[in-house]
């Protein structure tokens, strides 16, 4: 007890050793210091004096921080009341009693009052002075509590403004006000009359920028950002409230470019703004996830965090609903997409919605939750929501249209497509699936029609995409030698236009897939060594580079002992790592299955079915028929064709051999009819295919006999 007595009062000497070493040097001149003198000389009317100790309060809060924004900083707002002395708006007079109001110290023998019934007096003695309203609704905002207080603070900055029309900075601070009230709507058109009224401004914008944000109008917020940053190119703020702005629209990239330079310009925000540490977790954790596939354990570590955050936050009201509802939707995000519990993720998407029942991403994510779950009346509902609540924006138009095309629903997707490119034209992911949709119709003008459109956008990624889609066309046909003509024109153009990227890969990937189909295996090797060449250069470390494929190719051609080796070093690459096993043993089902090993080949597949469907449902359904599990078969083909994704298109030449495959099925059970429709519909998508293809020739003679 002794020994804690001790340390108690050698800890408490320092403390006082400390407090008396800052008293003697820094404290007379640290911003604090400086701003509670100006307040002091403001409130004896030494108004020019107090002017010289806020701007030198101002500069070292400037040299600390590159937020500079007056509603923010003490210094520089009081500055402002000084500035309105000087510009004639209020009289000398009301300033010294707006300092004396807020600044108790400098009465402690008289008591302290309140600062808002201080200046009632004030007001009173003034009634028809706008200033003695505007700094009384000033401290009502500042003093008197934002939202207790709002409606009196409303009421005073309407009176100035009614008084004296010009008032530009009333305008300003009634918005504020409104913004705090979340009357995002009368915000706006008092933040639009400050800046007609004073340009220059930058608060202004930004303060419109955070009313834009509340009404999820991200683009018109993130127009005012840069307008700050134009101003002044090293506002903190407005990066992070811009980045926040990205984050919502989905574009992380420039949302991690923004925070980045936050904290280049100042590493200390998070810890000079008390709970913006734990505020802004869910945007950084899921940003160091999103395009990595890692293991489970690295995205149950995020969720646990962004529990956390929630639970430690220590912030305004605003501030922790966003945070709530951030938090929630990224935990539920992760079990969605990443750990695939999809009842725990509607668990947490609906406690998005209990803080945000106007959350447009979760009701989006709900959509694709209950789709996956198989109940379509629900994932309707979802689309429907999301419409409801943002009936001008294209994305829940795009969204409801992805639902329909999984449902097989082609005519009404293209409907909802078409609605989602009326709001928005360039739109390009509806512009894409509308090709697509046409495709599957048999509509091969329509579709070329949009893949031009979008090989036409002025963003070289869409460009490099709406060249690989027109090879889509000749390729879902059959026309082989025309689908690679227009992939090399691509791959030149690509590399041409500095363009190289995802979609240079998937050219690669499709010229490799032709070759196969052609039988021409040397090419089809060496493209696929493109492929795996230029998908190193772009992800260095790589274990999923495409090897899976080589090996299949390798045991095509019968080269069985590379096959193996690769195989065999492919795995010890990829160290039994749970995710990555199935690509294992696809390479390992394709060597047993060019073996004419079907029960193997089978037994492997099955294993490999992790993989996207139209990897290894066609295949597997030809191990099945050549192994003679006909109903198994019938179950992987049915499945690709009722498959409308952009995949499907990637693999055109399965997909559409699919009905070729399943027709043999059928007729192999009898069932006549429907052998007929599928050698019919085959033959009607690749009528004007290339020559010699065998299994064309093939169908031709079974469905004369069937007819016959």
């Amino acid at each position: 007890m002794k020994l804690l007595n001790k340390i108690s009062l050698a800890i408490l000497a320092l403390l006082l050793s400390a407090i008396l070493c800052y008293a003697q040097t820094d404290g007379q001149n640290d911003e604090r210091s400086l701003n509670e003198k100006g307040m002091v000389l403001g409130s004896q009317g030494k108004l020019k004096e107090a002017k010289e100790t806020f701007e030198k309060a101002q500069e070292i809060q400037v040299q600390r921080s590159s937020v500079v924004l007056w509603n923010r900083q003490a210094p520089l707002k009081h500055l402002r009341i000084i500035e309105y002395v000087d510009q004639e708006k209020i009289s000398p007079y009301l300033a010294i009693h707006y300092f004396k109001a807020i600044h108790k110290v400098v009465w402690p023998n008289v008591g302290w009052e309140k600062p808002i019934e201080y200046y009632d007096k004030i007001v009173a003695q003034n009634p028809g002075d706008p200033g003695a309203y505007f700094i009384r609704g000033h401290i009502s905002y500042y003093y008197g509590g934002r939202i207790s207080e709002g409606d009196k603070a409303i009421s005073d900055f309407s009176r100035a403004i009614e008084m004296n029309p010009e008032f530009y900075d009333a305008y300003l601070m009634r918005g504020m006000v409104y913004y705090n009230k979340l009357k995002y709507d009368k915000a706006l058109p008092d933040y639009n009359k400050a800046i007609e009224m004073n340009p220059g401004q930058m608060e202004y914008y930004l303060q419109r920028g955070r009313a834009y944000d509340g009404k999820k109008e991200y683009d018109k917020a993130i127009s005012d950002y840069n307008r700050v940053i134009e101003l002044k190119n090293d506002n903190v703020e407005a990066y992070f409230r811009r980045g926040k702005s990205y984050f919502f629209k989905g574009e992380y990239r420039n949302a991690i470019s923004d925070y980045s330079r936050a904290f280049e310009i100042y590493p200390d925000s998070f810890q000079q703004w008390p709970g913006r540490l734990d505020f802004y977790m869910p945007i950084r954790l899921p940003l160091r996830f999103v395009d990595n596939y890692n293991n489970p354990e690295d995205y149950e570590k995020a969720i646990s965090d962004l529990e956390e955050s929630i639970g430690s936050y220590k912030g305004n009201a605003e501030d922790f609903i966003w945070l709530e509802s951030e938090a929630y939707y990224w935990i539920a995000f992760f079990y969605k997409s990443k750990l695939n519990n999809l009842e725990k993720a509607l668990e947490y998407f609906y406690k998005v919605l209990e803080v945000d029942s106007l959350h447009k991403a979760t009701y989006n994510e709900l959509v694709y939750t209950y789709k996956n779950l198989g109940d379509f009346e629900k994932s309707l509902w979802a689309a429907d929501r999301q419409i409801e609540i943002a009936p001008n924006e294209a994305n829940p138009y795009d969204t409801k249209g992805d639902l329909y095309w999984d449902h097989g629903m082609i005519d009404k997707a293209i409907e909802c497509y078409r609605k989602a490119l009326e709001i928005r034209p360039n739109f390009y992911d509806s512009i894409r699936k509308l090709g697509n949709m046409y495709i599957f119709s048999g509509k091969y003008n329509e579709a070329k029609k949009y893949y031009q459109q979008l090989a036409s956008s002025p963003e070289k990624d869409r460009q490099a995409e709406g060249r690989t889609c027109l090879a889509w066309i000749p390729l879902y046909q059959g026309k082989l030698g025309e689908a690679l003509e227009i992939l090399d024109n691509a791959i030149a153009a690509d590399t041409m236009e500095s363009a190289v990227d995802i979609q240079t890969v998937n050219k690669y990937f499709i010229k490799t897939l032709i070759y196969e189909e052609k039988k021409e295996y040397t090419s089809a090797l060496k493209e696929m060594r493109n492929f795996m060449n230029l998908l190193h250069t772009m992800y260095p470390g790589t274990k999923k580079d495409g090897r899976h494929y080589y090996i299949k190719l390798l045991a095509e051609n019968r080269d069985f002992e590379a096959a193996v080796k690769i195989s065999e070093e492919f795995k010890k690459d990829i160290d039994n790592n749970s995710r990555d096993m199935p690509f294992y043993w696809f390479a390992k089902a394709s060597i047993e299955h060019s073996k004419g090993n079907f029960d193997k080949s089978i037994e492997y597949f099955e294993q490999a079915s992790k993989l996207n469907k139209n990897w290894t449902s066609y295949y597997l359904g030809i191990s099945y028929l050549e192994g003679g599990k006909i109903e198994k078969s019938i179950k992987e083909f049915e499945s690709l064709l009722n498959d409308y994704s952009r995949d499907r298109l990637i693999w055109g030449i399965q997909s559409v051999k699919s009905h070729y495959y399943l027709g043999r099925c059928y007729e192999q059970l009898g069932l006549k009819e429907k052998a007929i429709d599928q050698y019919e519909k085959f033959l009607k998508i690749w009528e004007k295919a290339d020559s010699g293809i065998t299994e064309i020739k093939d169908a031709t003679q079974r469905l004369s006999k069937l007819k016959g």
